[in-house]
């Protein structure tokens, strides 16, 4: 069968009403073949030009440069095809000068060609600056063994005119030839004043290591362990309300102490001007864990109880875990903490000196902030006045209560630089706009073992009963400002140290102990079961506030 385009097909002949058509197309598809032939001639034919002297790269020998030996006969001409059209019109002027090829020009290797002066053969006299000594010789040609002769000669077939080292210069001694390639790092130069601006130190990609030495805001809890003197009724010790009460926990908020951390950071400029770039940063303060245990001796000679107010009455009252002679026990409490962060911004800069930058950046921010509370009660009944237990009962007791806080948002910040000699100041401001997802997490358990008997397990404690023991979740609105200052010494032209104080701020947070309601239902009191048709009191909903963190870090950063 022919194919549907072909000497042998009634479309291609014009045999239909589309002729008209397909004849255009056959015009197109010829004109297209043709114009391919050529540009694959063309390539094979650049693929086999000989190589020339004098159009490699400077400091190539001929056992350097790959292709095919160079061939004799060949002379540049000017118009010839080995200039281009622009070379030929300006057969002297920069940068075609004799002997070189245009800017950015690739020879047969496929090697870009950098900027290199003008011959000064052709170097104009204007250009000259004022007071500076006309050149000995001209330039331009080669002799024999290397040396210079003056005036003009005539190339050897085979071969182009290159001129070669220069041994004079048209330009003061103070001037400084720059590559044509952007400038990367600095110039080398002579040492710079103490306190001068000093110039970027260079590289396109950085790396950041911290390490964190940070304190929070801490939490609330309410009084968890108390205690009184040994002759205080057994119907008022632990009660706050009773004048010999003392609490043992807490004395103050709790998880507000330094702790150590470490962040890792760094980046890109995408261009070598450094005008675009990207960043990116990743942090976590270690978990820190504050708590008490207190414990009686075999006879419960320490008065040790859980305070909490009376659901029902309203007053305080308290859950005695040891008491003289009544119940030995021990009660441990413990409240930990912990915050995790990142983000990626991509960078603009807006300005940069010889002494400092300034640059805008903007992207995607995330805090995470989990505390947890938790409450273990152990106590045995030594006699009958420790009802509800009867003696010999062992019970433990669990309530925990946890809290998470994740929040995503966009952020956008400025960031400043300024170096002064070996040293800088830096500074970093940022307000970052989103939403924080909150869940609150409260569970407990006892375990009741009678004397002699087999432990029963209920999934309820002392502060988390079946009015409060759940998951619950919302979303909400927060803000997250940052403020960093550092500065330190430039070590090496790629290493710096430095020390920083920064500050964060979350607007709105659940935290554990703020949580707790120490409201409780007396009825709920493990092993006691709750009587049909008495409700305790409801979970009332998300206790909300806000958490800062502050303070210094000890960072090192390595440029590339």
């Amino acid at each position: 069968m022919r194919g549907w385009i072909g000497p042998g097909n009634r479309w291609w002949r014009g045999e239909d009403q589309h002729s008209w058509w397909f004849s255009r197309v056959r015009f197109w598809n010829r004109w297209w073949s043709a114009w391919t032939a050529g540009v694959l001639l063309s390539s094979c034919a650049w693929g086999q030009v000989a190589d020339r002297t004098g159009y490699g790269s400077e400091g190539d020998s001929p056992s350097q440069r790959s292709g095919p030996a160079p061939v004799t006969t060949s002379t540049r001409e000017p118009g010839s095809l080995w200039q281009r059209p622009e070379a030929a019109s300006q057969p002297n002027g920069w940068p075609y000068g004799n002997g070189d090829l245009p800017l950015g020009y690739r020879t047969s290797e496929r090697r870009p060609r950098l900027a290199r002066p003008l011959p000064l053969s052709v170097y104009p006299a204007e250009r000259i600056p004022a007071g500076t000594t006309t050149p000995p010789v001209a330039l331009g040609t080669t002799g024999p063994q290397g040396t210079v002769s003056s005036g003009k000669e005539q190339p050897q077939p085979g071969t182009v005119a290159v001129p070669p080292p220069m041994s004079w210069s048209p330009l003061p001694q103070s001037t400084q030839l720059q590559s044509a390639v952007p400038a990367v790092t600095p110039t080398i130069g002579t040492p710079l004043a103490a306190w001068s601006p000093a110039p970027d130190p260079g590289g396109v990609v950085w790396t950041n290591v911290e390490m964190l030495l940070w304190a929070a805001s801490g939490q609330h809890l309410p009084p968890m362990i108390t205690t009184g003197d040994p002759i205080t009724p057994q119907t008022l010790a632990g009660k706050l309300s009773t004048p010999e009460t003392r609490i043992l926990f807490p004395l103050d908020r709790v998880n507000n102490e330094f702790r150590l951390g470490l962040r890792v950071s760094g980046g890109t400029w995408l261009d070598l001007n450094r005008t675009l770039g990207l960043e990116g940063d990743f942090f976590f303060l270690g978990n820190i864990k504050k708590g008490l245990t207190a414990a009686s001796d075999a006879n419960g000679n320490q008065i040790l109880a859980r305070p909490f107010v009376n659901a029902v009455t309203g007053l305080d009252d308290a859950i005695l875990v040891a008491y003289p002679g009544v119940q030995r026990g021990a009660i441990d409490v413990q409240s930990e903490s912990f915050v995790i962060g990142g983000g990626v911004n991509a960078l603009v800069n807006a300005w940069s000196g010889p002494g400092g930058k300034i640059d805008w950046f903007a992207g995607y921010r995330y805090f995470g902030l989990s505390d947890e509370v938790s409450i273990k009660e152990d106590t045995t009944a030594l006699s009958t006045a420790a009802a509800p237990l009867n003696p010999g009962e062992h019970l433990q007791a669990l309530d925990r209560f946890r809290t998470f806080n994740h929040f995503h948002g966009g952020v956008l910040g400025l960031a400043g630089e300024r170096r002064m000699g070996v040293w800088f100041l830096a500074g970093r401001a940022s307000i970052a706009l989103g939403g924080v997802r909150q869940v609150v997490d409260i569970s407990g358990r006892t375990v009741l073992t009678p004397y002699g008997g087999q432990p029963t397990a209920t999934a309820i404690g002392r502060f988390a009963l079946p009015s409060n023991i759940g998951r619950y979740q919302q979303t909400t609105f927060a803000v997250l400002p940052e403020v960093s200052v550092r500065g330190g010494v430039q070590l090496t032209e790629s290493a710096r140290l430095y020390v920083a104080y920064n500050w964060m701020y979350l607007s709105n947070v659940v935290r554990a102990g703020e949580q707790i309601d120490p409201r409780i239902n007396p009825i709920f009191r493990p092993p006691v079961t709750l009587l049909p048709g008495e409700q305790p009191p409801v979970y009332s909903g998300f206790r909300t506030s806000d958490y800062w963190l502050q303070g210094i870090s000890f960072g090192m950063e390595v440029r590339f």
